[in-house]
């Protein structure tokens, strides 16, 4: 069960296959789903690197906005 303010996405690109949880009190939890490990954000490299801090940046504007509800 994922908790209240948990944000969820799927990451799928040349080899890669990672979920992350982005939780309402600012962690992230990155989960490497092919061999269900959990990964750093230390030990991002590239496209997945990036797809982290855009949606990591993402969340902190509409945390900063107020409008967490809102789809962007």
């Amino acid at each position: 069960m994922t908790e209240p303010g948990t944000e969820i996405f799927r990451f799928i690109d040349r080899g890669v296959d990672y979920t992350f949880r982005f939780h309402a009190d600012g962690r992230a939890t990155i989960i490497d789903n092919a061999t269900n490990r959990r990964v750093m954000p230390k030990e991002l490299r590239g496209a997945t690197l990036e797809f982290f801090a855009r949606k990591n940046i993402q969340i902190i504007k509409r945390k900063l906005r107020g409008d967490r509800g809102a789809a962007g």
